[in-house]
């Protein structure tokens, strides 16, 4: 087991998100490892954004270092980390929140008939709901390679949701998003039951996801699904770097 695998096993998001880099090899992924192996930072990127995680303990001019992402994007981070952090990101943190992290087995459920899997064939509809809709939602056409569902009605995509990374036996997943006109009609609930399903499936055992803590619905959604809360963490939500 490498220092990196050491340092994440108590973090089954991040430890999943690790082995879905190395199996990827350097595509939208890096990670690093201090040196005395005490803290490390996970970088993913998507088409318009990208997301960092600080994990551990790490020097404040490393944190610094960390923390000023090139593009627009979100900040992972535990409280430890906060001030070093903001001392370089001043006017580029639009929003500070907390982030929950959740897990549970799958297993094998119900399909709602309006449900299909979507496919890289899929991307210009899948980016047209997003640009429409949640321009600032994270998705890149290479997540349409994986598990990830959309629901229908009349030709039209009203739901989705899907898997972001999956390596070893286990995936984690997000993009529960509905069209604004359906919400209230529990079709994000229909389309994660169907992604359970269908990774129950593929083989996969265990599913994990993240949401903010202020989107109170979407927590008691998942925990009234059996999801298990295994994390807290804070979310800075930036902006781009100043030029």
């Amino acid at each position: 087991m490498t220092g990196l695998e050491r340092l994440l096993a108590p973090h089954p998001v991040f430890r999943l998100y690790f082995h879905a880099a190395v199996a990827a090899g350097e595509r939208n992924r890096s990670a690093y490892l201090s040196d005395d192996g005490t803290g490390a930072a996970l970088a993913i990127s998507f088409a318009k954004q990208g997301i960092r995680t600080l994990i551990g303990e790490l020097p404040d001019d490393i944190i610094r270092a960390l923390a000023n992402l090139p593009t627009v994007g979100e900040l992972h981070l535990e409280a430890r980390h906060l001030e070093a952090a903001k001392s370089v990101l001043s006017g580029r943190i639009k929003n500070t929140r907390g982030l929950r992290y959740y897990a549970r087995p799958t297993e094998r459920m119900e399909v709602d008939p309006r449900c299909r899997r979507l496919t890289p064939a899929d991307h210009a509809l899948v980016s047209h709901f997003f640009d429409s809709f949640y321009p600032a939602a994270i998705f890149s056409p290479w997540m349409l390679e994986g598990p990830f569902i959309g629901l229908f009605k009349d030709g039209q995509l009203l739901a989705c949701g899907g898997v972001v990374a999956q390596a070893k036996g286990a995936a984690n997943i997000g993009n529960f998003l509905t069209h604004p006109a359906h919400r209230g009609r529990f079709l994000g609930k229909t389309v994660l039951s169907c992604l359970i399903n269908t990774l129950a499936e593929d083989g996969i055992g265990e599913v994990t996801l993240g949401t903010n803590q202020d989107n109170l619905s979407a927590c008691l959604l998942y925990e009234a699904f059996g999801f298990q809360m295994v994390e807290e963490r804070l979310q800075l939500d930036l902006g781009g770097p100043r030029v």
